[in-house]
């Protein structure tokens, strides 16, 4: 076990995991971050993504199923939270994730996406059984964490209805509650829906019920 993250030179660093912020705490909202500070690389790192496309990527659940976030992206809001079995301060968030998965459910695309590294797909499974975690959860190759600047763990990306980028933050705090808040309210623009034909119809029943379009294999 390691009691803290680890730092790594390609291409993601992970570094500084910091505390979990209150969501009523406005000042923790409100004050600039220390850049050195894990919500401080996050901001950096998230910089230049904000209002830019989000990868498109297919990740592979632990049970087996994909989940295809460019069919996503048009239909539904997105939100990714990269994290580590080892991680100190994704284990003190994870039931405030798990909670924002359940307040969300079927109106936003919830995932958990364990970074692989230094991780196993048995230790993940055995996380979740020992934490009770419903939410879907997938083990990055590297390739979307290193589209999507991956600096620190946690790390959370909120993804627009419209498939553009929201916000990239460390903290469970104020920020992010607005920037989930957002992206259920902001709806996309047409021209989006006609490029990528979004309708209901496009997910299966399963999907349906959890707001996002999963492909299980026969």
């Amino acid at each position: 076990m390691m009691a803290r993250c680890l730092a790594v030179a390609i291409p993601l660093l992970f570094s500084a995991c910091g505390p979990k912020a209150n969501d009523s705490d406005a000042t923790a909202v409100a004050e600039p971050a220390d850049p050195e500070s894990g919500q401080g690389r996050a901001l950096e790192a998230g910089r230049a993504l904000i209002g830019t496309d989000a990868p498109a990527a297919v990740l592979r659940t632990v049970d087996g199923a994909t989940i295809d976030l460019a069919k996503a992206y048009g239909r539904t809001p997105v939100y990714l939270k990269f994290w580590a079995t080892w991680c100190v301060p994704c284990r003190q968030q994870m039931p405030g994730f798990e909670a924002e998965f359940e307040k969300y459910r079927g109106r936003i695309l919830t995932v958990a996406v364990n970074t692989g590294f230094n991780d196993t797909a048995d230790a993940v499974r055995e996380y979740r059984r020992e934490h009770g975690l419903k939410m879907p959860i997938a083990i990055d190759d590297g390739s979307l964490g290193a589209a999507l600047n991956l600096r620190v763990t946690p790390q959370h990306v909120v993804i627009g209805r419209d498939g553009r980028i929201l916000y990239v933050g460390h903290l469970d705090d104020g920020r992010l509650a607005d920037a989930l808040r957002r992206a259920v309210v902001e709806q996309p623009s047409t021209q989006v829906l006609r490029a990528t034909g979004a309708t209901a119809t496009h997910l299966d029943p399963l999907a349906k019920a959890a707001g996002f379009p999963v492909q299980h294999r026969s």
